[in-house]
């Protein structure tokens, strides 16, 4: 297995190799020509496999449901109280050797450090400036462990339970995002996953999904990404000119995280938008999907869309500036870049 992997740390090695074994005893597959990297503790996957082809095949019994886990509450080591007795040899031994992977690469103290809904010297204007976008932003506590597993988990229904939950599924959580990285598919048995190479490099990406941009991706998963096309616009209430009271809500996406369709009601003496997503590429579309479901006048549907340009615009601005009263730190950065890259949509 090792011819695999490329690691500048041993027991990081060793751990990738002891999870490919386990995952073809499960009766899982990599595509011939895949590579596993490691650096400084940063994962990531290359392979030689043709755009669009096979390149995992996870089987369920290999997932690790970490949320069925007892977790120590430490924020240096993922620490393991106890585990469920209806977990399965192949899924117990995942465990252990994921958690040992991501302890060896230092993933808790490090995402303690640069997440910027976990780092402790974010100031509170700065949460409130990016909470004028991203509601929901630093609300809720949230551990490093918990960051891990929002980062490295799929939320799926198994076993013919209607719920989703969090399972973690071992070598696809290794592939970076890029917005037109593979969407991956679950089979009802196994997860699988196609190789994609957007930058035309060996490198595999993964599409996290949800229809989230910059500024959510980095509030959620402590990154910046520079390959999304769209700005969520804030949740906002703004007045136009012969429309009058017009509020933006933040309904986008369901509690499984899929996108809805635009949704608006002119019902209650006002106009209600559930959403609004600002797009990369200027279209009509966007303006016909007001009307369409407003009523409102092509003209009318365009100075809501550009007030509301203009508005996101300012909160975006105040993000940036906010973040620049301040000595940078990787947090702070992190938001000034995922900030300026919405603002670069909404000016293009």
């Amino acid at each position: 297995m090792m011819r695999f992997i490329d690691s500048d740390d041993t027991l990081v090695a060793d751990l990738l190799a002891s999870t490919l074994e386990l995952v073809a005893e499960s009766g899982g597959w990599v595509a011939p020509g895949t590579r596993f990297i490691s650096r400084e503790g940063q994962l990531s996957v290359q392979s030689d496999a043709g755009s669009e082809s096979p390149l995992f095949h996870i089987p369920q019994t290999a997932f690790v449901r970490v949320d069925e886990v007892i977790w120590g509450e430490g924020d240096e080591r993922l620490e393991i109280l106890s585990v469920p007795d209806y977990f399965g040899d192949i899924e117990l031994e995942m465990l252990y050797l994921q958690v040992a992977l991501h302890n060896q690469c230092g993933k808790l103290p490090w995402l303690a450090k640069t997440h910027p809904w976990l780092a402790p010297e974010i100031p509170a204007d700065v949460i409130n400036a990016v909470r004028q976008v991203v509601p929901a932003f630093r609300q809720t506590p949230m551990s490093a462990r918990d960051a891990l597993w929002a980062n490295r988990c799929f939320k799926i229904s198994i076993d013919s339970n209607p719920d989703t939950q969090r399972l973690l599924i071992p070598l696809v959580d290794l592939l970076d995002h890029h917005s037109q990285g593979s969407t991956g598919s679950w089979t009802g048995s196994a997860f699988e996953v196609t190789a994609v190479h957007p930058f035309e490099t060996t490198e595999c990406f993964l599409n996290y999904g949800m229809g989230r941009d910059a500024l959510e991706m980095a509030a959620v998963y402590g990154f910046v990404d520079l390959t999304s096309t769209i700005a969520n616009s804030a949740p906002i209430d703004f007045v136009v000119p012969e429309v009058g009271l017009v509020r933006v809500l933040d309904n986008g996406r369901d509690a499984a995280g899929i996108n809805l369709p635009l949704v608006v009601d002119t019902s209650s003496g006002l106009t209600t938008l559930s959403h609004w997503v600002f797009l990369l590429q200027n279209s009509t579309d966007s303006h016909q999907a007001l009307t369409g479901n407003s009523g409102l006048e092509p003209a009318q549907a365009i100075s809501v869309i550009e007030i509301l340009r203009e508005a996101n615009i300012g909160l975006l601005q105040d993000i940036m500036n906010a973040c620049a009263r301040y000595e940078t730190s990787q947090p702070l950065q992190i938001l000034w870049e995922a900030a300026r890259k919405n603002l670069a949509i909404l000016t293009k």
